[in-house]
């Protein structure tokens, strides 16, 4: 069975770094940059991560496993013990329907 190859293009355009987060450079950011506002200009010179919904292409691309900037925060979420937003409202019907069932 051959080896798989990733994605010579996809690797020149990013880095994956420790953890496995894609970053990137925003697109349109290179030249062609007088008719742009100073706010999209400033914008253009950060970095950004890739998001969940990109993961799983980028995954088939380069043959690896890889963790988007949400998973690396909810993550971090739980290791200090904080609940996220996202768990809160998932327990808010729980919560309610269990004080229903009470009362």
């Amino acid at each position: 069975m051959p080896k798989n190859k990733s994605h010579k293009g996809l690797l020149k355009r990013v880095k994956i770094t420790k953890s496995g987060k894609i970053k990137f450079k925003p697109p349109r950011s290179r030249h062609l940059k007088s008719n742009k506002t100073g706010l999209q200009v400033q914008s253009y010179r950060k970095s950004r991560h890739a998001r969940s919904g990109d993961m799983g292409a980028f995954e088939k691309l380069l043959f690896r496993g890889l963790r988007s900037q949400e998973q690396h925060e909810a993550d971090d979420a739980k290791a200090a013990g904080e609940t996220t937003a996202a768990t809160e409202t998932k327990a808010a019907p729980k919560a309610k329907r269990a004080a229903k069932a009470k009362a």
